[in-house]
């Protein structure tokens, strides 16, 4: 029936603010219904007058481009978008006459206010908080453009305006009006921050049944300033922060003891424990953070200094997690918190409280430096890469890897397919064949064999050994379905007998003996 869907698109309309999202652009169609959204920012003195008339008038969207002005006594002024009420565009039509496809863009100054990524596979605009968190903005699609109330509300408060939603909704019925009954075929509807007119009507041929158009405003008001949470009107003074409590010891009783990360005071520099599950979350994300020896890094906004030279544990000062990890990551942290597990490394003890350098004793970051060093003394000795550099995509192969945290079968397999393109599929073959009377049809690791046959390198053998049944582990159980070759290979090293994680450490212990007996070419 016509009024029952009046009554629909007045809940459309009073609504359309009141969700987590607002949508700024909307044209949906089917075989009855178009249904469309567009939004204009209005001054805050211009409200009264944009509810003062259910048209848009010339303040369509489409229209708030710059241009110039000409006036009664021949003056002309140039406008941003076109007009000197101060209306202005949040979505920008594109058109370029059917010689060029047309398309829909966000306001700049928008995207810029709030810093917004756009994400170019999703069609999603970004934005990173103070902690390296992402809280998607702005949602895109050819036929919707859908804007955080939050982030909307907060750029409205700034600029002292209104954002105002313009509504040109209607629908076909198969029958005239006549049929309907009906006391009025047009009326009206105000209210405090939205109006609109409903008509109805025959369509253009009587036989085609009739059409229902409501066309109406809501304007959405920002936030307060001083609730927008955009400095300067956030920097009030206020109590202090909430601190998190971490356990750092245990009672006679076995219950666990715990202090708040306060970044100050006599017990700042109290050991903190955790499981090393607690960097996964960091490892497996190498966009954005960066585990590295005593260093966990997010991007250029925050680090903390670490001890994660053992692999049983991983420990922070007490007020160091207060400073310098961000609030809304303590409660992750606290997650992998345990009662202290043992020492400091002596790495960590030499480098905090000695002021000594210290190499990492720990596998995974001792094979990384050593692989640097290695990298760098051979291409400045030899001027080639005996190790072919990763490409972008691959990046993580070398930044992910590490000691597998737990002894389970997936990780494992893991960090070994990452080590066995890092000194196995990245070997110069090209520039290795050179020196080498190697066949055409050998392989890497053979050619490998005959290069450091030919140098001299001294027990080549074992490193040979070494490479093939890493390959062979790789191969037979972490890229392909486990079978008797991968027992087979299994069993060389020991996997049957050793928890997973000691049995990486042997690897990385044997793929530093093989950088170090390359040194001697």
């Amino acid at each position: 029936m016509p009024m029952s869907f009046v009554g629909e698109m007045h809940k459309v309309i009073t609504e359309a603010g009141s969700g987590d999202w607002i949508d700024v652009y909307a044209n949906y169609r089917n075989g009855t219904d178009r249904l469309a959204t567009h939004a204009i920012l209005v001054p805050n003195s211009r409200v009264t007058d944009v509810l003062s008339t259910e048209s848009w008038g010339h303040n369509s969207p489409d229209r708030l481009g710059p241009g110039c002005t000409k006036y009664n006594d021949g003056s002309i002024q140039y406008h941003r978008f076109g007009n000197d009420e101060g209306y202005e565009a949040i979505v920008i039509y594109r058109e370029f006459h059917g010689i060029k496809p047309s398309y829909l863009d966000i306001s700049e100054e928008f995207k810029l206010f709030h810093n917004l990524y756009y994400d170019k596979k999703n069609e999603k605009y970004f934005k990173v908080r103070d902690d390296g968190t992402e809280i998607e903005v702005i949602r895109q699609s050819e036929d919707r453009i859908s804007i955080r109330a939050v982030e909307i509300k907060q750029f409205l408060a700034i600029k002292e305006m209104h954002l105002a939603l313009l509504f040109d909704l209607y629908r076909k019925f198969p029958k005239p009006v006549t049929d309907f009954n009906l006391p009025e075929t047009s009326g009206k509807a105000n209210g405090s921050d939205f109006t609109y007119l409903y008509t109805m009507g025959d369509a253009m041929f009587k036989k085609n049944g009739s059409v229902v158009r409501v066309l109406g405003k809501l304007v959405i008001k920002g936030y307060s300033k001083e609730d927008s949470d955009f400095w300067p009107y956030n920097d009030t003074e206020e109590d202090e922060p909430t601190y998190m409590e971490f356990v750092y010891d245990i009672d006679e009783k076995g219950r666990e003891i715990g202090l708040p990360c306060k970044p100050y005071g006599d017990r700042y520099l109290t050991p903190i424990y955790f499981r090393p599950e607690v960097l996964n979350k960091y490892y497996d994300n190498p966009t954005k953070y960066s585990v590295e020896d005593g260093l966990l890094r997010c991007g250029a906004l925050w680090s903390v200094q670490l001890d994660n030279d053992s692999s049983q544990y991983v420990c922070v000062f007490l007020g160091d997690i207060g400073r310098d990890i961000p609030l809304r990551e303590h409660g992750y942290w606290r997650s992998f918190n345990i009662p202290p597990a043992g020492p400091m490394s002596e790495t960590a003890f030499r480098r905090s409280f000695m002021a000594e350098f210290a190499s990492p004793q720990r596998k995974d970051l001792l094979f990384k430096q050593e692989l640097a060093i290695f990298n760098q003394a051979w291409r400045e000795r030899h001027q080639w890469d005996f190790f072919k550099p990763l490409s972008e995509a691959d990046q993580h192969c070398l930044t992910s890897l590490r000691i597998p945290a737990t002894d389970e079968q997936n990780e494992f397999d893991t960090q070994v397919m990452y080590l066995t393109k890092l000194i196995v599929d990245s070997l110069n073959e090209a520039e290795i064949a050179r020196e080498t009377t190697t066949a055409p049809d050998q392989k890497g690791i053979s050619k490998l064999e005959e290069y450091l046959k030919t140098k001299g390198v001294p027990d080549y053998s074992k490193s040979i050994e070494f490479l093939r049944n890493l390959q062979s582990l790789r191969s037979t159980g972490a890229a392909h379905r486990k079978g008797s070759n991968y027992e087979k290979a299994a069993k060389k090293l020991g996997l049957d007998d050793l928890d997973l994680r000691v049995v990486y450490q042997d690897l990385l212990s044997r793929a530093i003996e093989f950088l170090v007996a390359l040194k001697v070419i």
